[in-house]
This record gives structure tokens, sequence and C-alpha cells, in this order.
């Protein structure tokens, strides 16, 4: 296994670091390692974004879906 370069990372923008990739991946320059908040207000890094409450609703909306049509035609 090859030691791992410690280098310094920077954001090309400010704001609020809502996460990074875990430790231990092989990164490369430019790649996508982390999230951070253009708001810059910390509180809303503790709430679900409206994106993802859009994606979660799609997702259970096809799950129902899926079922009661199963259902129907007598699988459940």
């Amino acid at each position: 296994m090859m030691k791992a370069k410690i280098s310094s990372i920077f954001s090309p923008f400010t704001g609020v670091l809502r996460g990074l990739i875990r430790p231990g991946h092989h990164v490369t320059r430019g790649m996508k390692i982390g999230d951070v908040d253009r708001r810059n207000d910390p509180a809303l890094c503790t709430l679900v974004s409206d994106k993802a409450l859009a994606v979660g609703g799609g997702v259970l909306e096809a799950v129902l879906t899926f079922g009661a049509r199963k259902k129907d035609e007598g699988f459940l």
C-alpha cells in the first residue's frame, strides 16, 4: 500500500463544510471530496434539503405504487 501524501485542500468558495469523503479513499486532483454549503449558516446543515425531500418523496411514491399494483395483481 502506498503512503498517502498529505496536501492542503481549499474550496473554491466560502461556506459551511457539510461533509467529506471517508478517510482511506484514493483521491485525485479536482475530484469532489466534500460538500460546502454556500449559505454559510451552520444551523441549515442539520436540516433536510428541499432536493432530498423531493427525492425521498418520489421514492416513497414509487414504492407505494409498486406495492399497490402487486397487491391488485394478487402477489402481496
